[in-house]
């Protein structure tokens, strides 16, 4: 046993020679004999040589050194191949051995079963039950079954035996928790495996451990304490920064952004910075957002990170958010100003970059105030290396300052212009602009130098350009505010005798049109004659014929109006076409036709309220044009009923306008009234011809609403009491047929009842005589039942006495009745009237009662009967003089003695202007 032991510790020194000792030692197995002692250990040795060298990387990639190893320790446990089982703790170690190597031959199933037996086992020393444990809780995670695998780990950390061991169970449950969504138990197994046993910190659990808290649901700040901590115990001052980049890869940047802002306290830099930016961009944080770009704003170009990776990223985050703040304008304008600060910012830190004509141009797109951007563009300029955008940049501050009429920015720049650019016809054109600006200012003198050196290049030349042509105008115009007629007179005749310029068709035209000039000054001298005639025939005059119709007919229709001249202000507005105007100018003369001719097309068109429907109509009526005006009221007509809805103030007047058209019809019931309307409206139909629609409306009221209501209660009422009157209760069925006439009495009775309360005096005493006479008649048939003949006369009066007794109930109502007839006439105060309705009613019998209440026609105004004779002569007063107050007093006095308030109040309301 001794020699072997030798044998083989001398092989095992040799590090290249696992084969060559694999062999020698299977060439000694082969040589001892099966009874042999020496063969156990030697067979353990061997499959643990097996099992050692199969295990190495590229080594057994088939796996035959596994099985050989796996059968030499069967044999062991088995007693086979001639050996003696092992037993007590050497077996356990086999046991363990081949659990291992099923497990690696991936019979898992057989591995695991074996590791559980190990691990159940107490007798099992703590270390093969510790790692029996971790392949079973290994095996059991790589199933998902994890609350299995949660029990192993668990338990191979209850017997870990050293740090190192204990701290591999914490990272390994860790991970198990963390797949298993237990984030928090996840981090607190982590931290438990952080240190190995030398006190120094574990770099992939820490690497893991930031992983997992990056994925928590969290601002960052309990986190940030942990890490100071940490770094503290650590020296390691990146583990803030690296926890901030995980939060960010896991998609939460507020965590992320709140970790960065504490490494950028720390240690400021603008790079940190920049990122901040973005990040609270992203989250719409404008507060912080603006705090950065604050801080980035006092801080200086050179203070940009030096790396260049860092550098260009810095770069592509300020083009990024420039980009998205752009977009971000159009639905939140808010976000402009920091559009605007971030592009400066951009433009200080890279002021020379390839970017800065693109960020200028957006800077100015994004800036509102025309005078920031002024002041901007004189910056940029005086910055600006190249001329061609320096050109570019001043073109961009001339157009603005022209805009805001800043004639010293305007003057300065076109001057500049002129003078930096090459092409000549643009330096020109710049040069006119400045000589421009001076003439506006009336700084003549300095206009008049440039003007001449812009047109002598005519004379020169022969030839001249638009600026030489605007410029001998404008100077022109000086020589005449300064009534310096000598001077124009010497500048037309240089261009007029010079030969090559009349040959030019476009001088020739503007020779020809020197002609102006003279007129030019009657126009101005016809301005210095003031509000009087002389100075409006002037002006009318030009205007036209045409010439400086601009000024000319605008001074002719102010001085019209100022001279009353109503026959010259009308033919200029009709010249010009001024339909608006002259829809207002033609209803003050009184041209009420053509007014509301203009008043359809331009108005009613735009909006077409019943307002102006009852204002067109009303000059159409006023112009006495009856087919018009009935023609737009039937349009409002159809408006409302469209619509189905009548403006509540306008009712009155859409009535009254409808009615003195003789517009009122059947058909008017269908237009939306209010219910007071459209009862007058009823009643005055019914009263002029019964319709059904009408009657529907008058009898859905349940009081009197006028004659009419009356009249057809009556008519409702009195066919209930003939009805009752002609059942008869005699003979056969007598019984029967009592019942069905107090049952159609007492609904003939309660028909006339319900109106009662309601209804006008009359009316009322009519109900009540009806209501009278057939309580009482019905008593008096109930006596008058013929009797048999051979009653004798005890059974005569018997019967008798019985009809009277029945006949007494209807009797007394009849009296009840009759005493309320009684009252109700006593209420009648006029004598005539009481007269009448007592006749009336002292009639024996009424085959109609509603005969009885009679119903006046009325007669209604309607405009078309006018005579339109004296009002047509006053209007030919209103027509040359629309304020002659006089005339519209006897408008109003016309209308009011034609009965027509209405339109009497049109003209009453121009009186009220007047004296306003």
């Amino acid at each position: 046993m001794k020699k072997l032991s030798i044998f083989i510790l001398l092989f095992s020194l040799f590090s290249n020679a696992d084969e060559y000792l694999i062999q020698e030692m299977e060439n000694l197995k082969a040589s001892l004999s099966f009874d042999d002692p020496a063969r156990g250990e030697l067979t353990l040795r061997l499959a643990d040589l097996y099992f050692e060298t199969s295990i190495k990387e590229g080594v057994d990639i088939s796996g035959e050194g596994k099985r050989k190893a796996l059968s030499l320790y069967q044999s062991s446990l088995n007693g086979s191949d001639g050996l003696i089982a092992v037993e007590g703790k050497l077996r356990i170690k086999v046991q363990f051995q081949v659990a291992r190597l099923l497990d690696k031959l991936k019979k898992h199933k057989e591995a695991m079963t074996l590791f559980e037996e190990i691990y159940n086992n107490p007798k099992v020393m703590k270390d093969l039950r510790r790692e029996s444990a971790f392949s079973l809780a290994e095996w059991n995670e790589k199933e998902a079954q994890f609350e299995k695998a949660n029990k192993y780990y668990n338990e191979a950390i209850n017997l870990c035996n050293s740090i190192d061991t204990c701290n591999y169970a914490h990272y390994k449950r860790g991970w198990l928790l963390y797949k298993e969504t237990k984030l928090e138990e996840a981090i607190s197994e982590l931290k438990l495996s952080l240190w190995d046993s030398k006190g120094q910190v574990r770099e992939k659990v820490l690497r893991d451990y930031l992983l997992f808290t990056s994925n928590k649901a969290t601002d960052g700040i309990s986190e940030l304490r942990e890490l100071e901590k940490l770094e503290e115990k650590t020296n390691d001052n990146t583990l803030i920064q690296q926890l901030a980049e995980s939060f960010y890869t896991a998609g939460n940047a507020v965590a992320g952004s709140n970790l960065l802002a504490f490494v950028d306290k720390r240690l400021p830099d603008s790079y940190y910075k920049i990122r901040l930016l973005e990040h609270h961009y992203g989250m719409r944080s404008w507060d912080k957002f603006s705090h950065y770009l604050g801080s980035l704003e006092k801080r200086a170009a050179s203070e940009l990170p030096q790396d260049k990776e860092k550098s260009k990223e810095a770069n592509n985050i300020l083009k990024r958010l420039i980009v998205q703040l752009d977009a971000e304008v159009v639905n939140n304008k808010e976000a402009n100003s920091y559009l605007l600060r971030s592009i400066d910012l951009y433009l200080k830190y890279y002021p020379r970059d390839e970017m800065r004509k693109k960020m200028i141009s957006g800077w100015l797109k994004a800036q509102h105030d025309e005078q920031k951007k002024i002041d901007r563009l004189a910056t940029w300029i005086n910055e600006e290396s190249e001329l061609e955008q320096e050109i570019k940049l001043r073109q961009n501050r001339l157009a603005l300052a022209q805009k805001l009429k800043l004639s010293s920015v305007v003057i300065e720049e076109a001057q500049t212009l002129a003078s930096k650019t090459k092409e000549q016809s643009q330096s020109r054109e710049f040069s006119y602009v400045a000589a421009r600006e001076f003439y506006e200012q009336k700084n003549n003198e300095k206009a008049k130098i440039l003007f001449k050196e812009l047109a002598k290049q005519a004379l020169k030349t022969g030839k001249a350009d638009k600026w030489a042509i605007l410029s001998k105008n404008l100077l022109l115009d000086i020589y005449n505010s300064e009534k310096n007629y000598k001077a124009i007179e010497e500048e037309v005749a240089l261009w007029s005798n010079n030969q090559n310029l009349q040959k030019d068709s476009q001088v020739s035209k503007e020779l020809t049109s020197l002609s102006q000039v003279a007129k030019q000054a009657k126009f101005e001298r016809a301005a210095s004659l003031g509000e009087s005639s002389e100075a409006l025939e002037t002006f009318y005059s030009f205007c036209m014929n045409g010439e400086f119709s601009q000024k000319s007919c605008l001074n002719a229709k102010v001085l019209s109006v100022k001279l009353s001249d109503q026959e010259k202000l009308i033919t200029l507005l009709e010249k010009e076409g001024d339909e608006k105007s002259l829809m207002n100018e033609y209803e003050l003369m009184g041209r009420f036709v053509d007014a509301a001719k203009l008043q359809e097309k331009i108005v009613l068109r735009q909006d077409k309220t019943e307002k102006n429907y009852l204002k067109i109509a009303l000059l159409y009526e006023l112009g006495f044009d009856f087919a018009n005006r009935d023609r737009i009221l039937n349009l409002l007509a159809q408006k409302i009923r469209k619509t189905k809805k009548m403006d509540d103030e306008l009712e009155p007047l859409i009535y009254t306008t409808l009615s003195e058209a003789g517009l009122i019809s059947e058909r008017s019931l269908t237009l939306p009234w209010s219910l007071k309307t459209k009862i007058k409206l009823a009643n005055r139909l019914e009263e002029e011809k019964p319709l059904k629609d009408a009657q529907k409306i008058i009898l859905s009221q349940t009081s009197s609403v006028g004659p009419s209501w009356g009249k057809l209660i009556l008519q409702k009422v009195q066919p209930l009491d003939k009805k009752q009157r002609k059942i008869s209760f005699y003979g056969r069925r007598s019984k029967s047929l009592f019942a069905k006439r107090t049952k159609s009495l007492q609904t003939f009775n309660d028909e006339a009842k319900s109106y009662l309360n309601g209804a006008m005096p009359e009316t009322r005493i009519y109900l009540l005589d009806m209501l009278v006479k057939a309580y009482h008649d019905f008593s008096e048939e109930i006596k008058s039942t013929p009797l048999p003949k051979d009653l004798d006369e005890e059974t005569l009066n018997n019967v008798k006495m019985n009809l009277s007794q029945m006949a007494q109930p209807f009797e007394k109502v009849a009296d009840d009745y009759k005493r309320l007839l009684d009252e109700e006439l006593l209420k009648i105060n006029d004598t005539n009237e009481k007269t009448r309705v007592s006749e009336n009613i002292s009639k024996e019998s009424i085959e109609d009662y509603s005969s009885l209440i009679k119903i006046e026609k009325k007669s209604y105004i309607q405009t078309v009967q006018f005579d339109p004779g004296s009002a047509k002569e006053i209007l030919k007063t209103l027509n040359k003089a629309p304020k002659n107050s006089l005339a519209l007093k006897n408008l109003e006095e016309y209308y009011q003695i034609n009965q027509s308030p209405r339109l009497a109040a049109y003209f009453k309301g121009r009186l009220e202007s007047l004296k306003q």
